[in-house]
């Protein structure tokens, strides 16, 4: 017996500096912390915005400043990645990372979804936590950044 299942992509109501990555991000450059571990840029991501994986940007007159990339659960999102560009040094005065992030978190209360989850590296922990996450798993190496990730949720009621 085969199963399809067929995956109805959900059309989001945003508005600017959020919203979803284009084609024409592409060629901008993005750099962080994590460029050296993982290598993931903009032209990278363009094609992985499809069926239930979703990016979103943060876009200041056409320059993209933060990225967002999480995962229709169906019953819940789970935030992937978020990574602030530091090629632009007013990023930092921005919070673009974290704009994205409330994004999510309202999009999540819009889908009456209770919950976000994601796995959290260790130095950004107590980011996550002081923004109301908690740890719900032990702790993983994820041989493909060589990194420890640990498992994280927030609860939205």
């Amino acid at each position: 017996m085969v199963f399809i299942i067929s995956y109805s992509r959900k059309k989001f109501k945003l508005t600017l500096p959020i919203r979803e990555i284009q084609e024409s991000d592409a060629s901008q450059e993005f750099v962080n912390e994590l460029t050296p571990i993982n290598d993931i840029d903009l032209e990278f991501l363009v094609p992985y915005n499809v069926d239930d994986r979703y990016i979103f940007v943060y876009d200041l007159d056409d320059r993209v400043m933060a990225f967002l990339t999480f995962y229709d659960k169906v019953d819940h999102y789970h935030l992937d990645l978020v990574e602030t560009n530091r090629m632009h040094p007013e990023s930092d005065k921005l919070n673009p990372g974290i704009a994205l992030i409330l994004t999510l978190e309202g999009l999540s209360r819009n889908a009456n979804f209770d919950i976000i989850t994601l796995h959290s590296t260790p130095d950004n922990i107590g980011l996550y936590q002081s923004r109301g996450y908690v740890v719900n798993g032990e702790s993983y190496y994820f041989s493909d950044y060589n990194v420890m990730l640990t498992p994280m949720i927030k609860h939205l009621t």
